[in-house]
């Protein structure tokens, strides 16, 4: 495989914390730092994993020959390759070369054995040039990290990690389309009314017919055991929101929807009580004879890839965040 040529580079101060390098005369970009020379030499890595790299100072064009000439970059150490999964590896060509503005929120890309960020269409994130390539259409997500997301433990680690300032501006990509963090990320929040559940029943009543939304959402299951045959569906806390203001009760029933019932790791993925993060489209029912004054829907999510879902603790992954020093100030406050 051809050098990948990158615009930055990584390195931890005498701290330990984490900056990013660019080429001396590049535009800088916010939070990043010019790399200095020897100062920073042999200390570099790449910006998506661990391998070193090193500094390539800029060469001027040649005259009479078809080189151009190029700009100061960085490119791994000899004899490196980066880790396998490098984010690097997996961007499209065009963006190789871009440095992320690191003061916004994640571009974040749903790439699940059943989801994934695969252009569809010429309307909406994603669009092709004259040339017939893939290029972003929306400003604001040209220069905003990108983040491949392949399974639910990825998220729950991804949420552990990240910071939250950034986690709650990101942008989620499904089928060429844009989702704010908050569309996307659903989970229990007794004290606002659980908003997010209660938002997510909002925008499956509006959906056109034929069009499909996505979302990682957390529900807790109760009783612990195994699916049997004559029932696939697992069933989620049962959870009150508030939508139609006074005089009404809304519930919402998250569900999960086995679909391979050979598959024994989903079967049997469901033996404890407790939180489960899922990722899927969601589906929205209510049920026939509806009781007076009161509404309730099942929104069922289906799986057919263990990948997709993973056994979390909220509680968890916010005493680990506070531990770290990411934003978290009290075990009580509300994730991402």
């Amino acid at each position: 495989m051809a050098d990948i040529l990158m615009a930055e580079a990584r390195v931890r101060d005498l701290n330990g914390k984490i900056l990013y390098l660019q080429p001396m005369g590049d535009r800088l970009m916010p939070g990043h730092q010019y790399f200095r020379e020897p100062f920073d030499r042999g200390k570099t890595y790449c910006p998506c994993c661990t391998v070193p790299v090193v500094y390539r100072s800029p060469s001027e064009a040649t005259s009479g020959s078809s080189f151009k000439g190029r700009r100061g970059h960085f490119a791994l150490a000899p004899g490196k390759t980066h880790e396998e999964g490098c984010d690097i590896l997996q961007r499209p060509r065009a963006e190789r070369h871009l440095v992320p503005d690191r003061t916004k929120g994640f571009r974040i890309h749903i790439n699940t054995r059943s989801y994934s960020e695969t252009f569809n269409d010429e309307v909406g994130v994603y669009a092709r040039d004259p040339k017939g390539r893939i290029v972003i259409t929306d400003p604001d997500l040209i220069d905003r990290e990108r983040k491949v997301i392949n399974t639910a433990e990825e998220l729950a680690q991804f949420l552990k990690t990240a910071d939250i300032k950034r986690i709650r501006d990101s942008i989620v990509i499904f089928r060429n389309r844009s989702l704010p963090w908050d569309d996307f990320f659903v989970y229990p929040q007794p004290g606002k009314k659980n908003e997010r559940y209660g938002a997510l029943i909002g925008r499956l009543l509006a959906l056109p017919k034929g069009e499909e939304t996505f979302c990682a959402m957390v529900m807790h299951v109760h009783k612990p055991g195994s699916v049997t045959y004559k029932d696939r569906t697992v069933r989620g806390h049962r959870q009150q929101i508030h939508r139609l203001g006074k005089g009404a009760r809304e519930y919402v029933m998250p569900q999960i929807a086995i679909k391979d019932m050979k598959n024994t790791h989903l079967t049997h993925g469901f033996l404890l009580a407790g939180d489960y993060l899922v990722m899927g489209v969601p589906r929205l029912s209510q049920p026939q004879d509806p009781i007076p004054h009161q509404y309730d829907y099942y929104v069922r999510l289906s799986v057919n890839d263990p990948d997709a879902v993973a056994k979390v603790d909220l509680k968890e992954i916010l005493s680990q965040r506070q531990e770290k020093g990411r934003g978290i100030t009290a075990p009580e406050q509300s994730p991402p």
